[in-house]
């Protein structure tokens, strides 16, 4: 015997009755009812009260908001990887805070934003099948975003960039340039900058592409050099991305177009090394760049 359907099952599932007597399981209420009559009050009160999606859709009816897909109020996997990464950051910068670990905690907080960065863009570019990229700003006129401010983009159409998040390096943490666009003053003394094997420059390889002219969270456009993944997650240059320490340099000491900031030595460096694969691996001193 096939049951009368609710109205809130889904399309193509019935309810059909037990191998027990049907008549044992009508309440004892129902009883003066049809069979029928009572099976289908029974059925009918399987369903929450007020909850009536089918027959509210077939009635063309909007659903109310508590009955959309999850996925309108989700959060997507670019911003959980974000926000985990941040929240990394953070306790490291906390723990610098307790322990008084100074600018070697801060530069091991701006390694584990960097790689997480990275990872959100490769993620980001897999899952929407779209180019993605991680831009640095490389603007000596931008002042205290100059080599800290960092951002993730996307490619929504050919040749439309949309930035997902931005965000700055800890405070006196730098991103090392490529070697053959230095920033005049960046570098006290450009010879000591250089890999402890003698194999080469200590210097952001991966940031080797021509730079690029756009606006991120200001009016005007910027100078950012970047690191871009394809939907296969690979990168078109690999290399490394290193971080330094650094200070501000004093009012009136620099020019226009020179580095508003110095970095403090090759020495007390940290960052990732980026496989052809877009992978990240981390490296926490100078022999590790090899």
């Amino acid at each position: 015997m096939k049951l009368a359907r609710p109205s809130c099952l889904p399309v193509g599932l019935d309810l059909v009755p037990s191998r027990t007597s049907v008549h044992d399981a009508i309440p004892s209420a129902h009883r003066g009812l049809t069979r029928g009559e009572a099976l289908q009050i029974s059925a009918n009160s399987l369903c929450p009260v007020g909850l009536d999606l089918a027959s509210s859709r077939a009635r063309g009816a909007s659903p109310a908001p508590n009955e959309l897909p999850l996925l309108v109020r989700a959060f997507t996997l670019l911003e959980l990887l974000v926000v985990v990464g941040l929240m990394a950051v953070f306790a490291l910068v906390l723990a610098d805070a307790v322990a008084g670990g100074g600018k070697a905690a801060a530069l091991q907080a701006g390694q584990a934003l960097v790689a997480n960065l990275v990872t959100a863009a490769r993620t980001q570019a897999m899952a929407t099948g779209h180019r993605a990229r991680l831009l640095v700003n490389a603007d000596p006129s931008s002042g205290a975003r100059f080599r800290r401010a960092l951002a993730l983009q996307e490619e929504t159409a050919a040749g439309t960039w949309v930035s997902r998040t931005s965000c700055q390096l800890p405070n006196g943490i730098y991103l090392v340039p490529y070697s053959g666009r230095v920033t005049p003053g960046l570098l006290a003394d450009s010879s000591v900058w250089i890999k402890l094997n003698g194999s080469g420059p200590l210097e952001s390889s991966a940031l080797s592409a021509a730079p690029l002219s756009v606006a991120v969270d200001v009016a005007g456009a910027e100078t950012w050099e970047y690191v871009q993944f394809v939907p296969a997650g690979t990168v078109s240059g690999s290399g490394n991305l290193v971080l330094a320490t650094g200070r501000p340099r004093p009012p009136g000491t620099w020019n226009a177009g020179e580095s508003p900031v110095q970095l403090e030595g090759p020495d007390a460096v940290r960052g990732v090394v980026l496989s052809a694969y877009g992978l990240p691996r981390m490296i926490d001193d100078r022999r590790g760049f090899q």
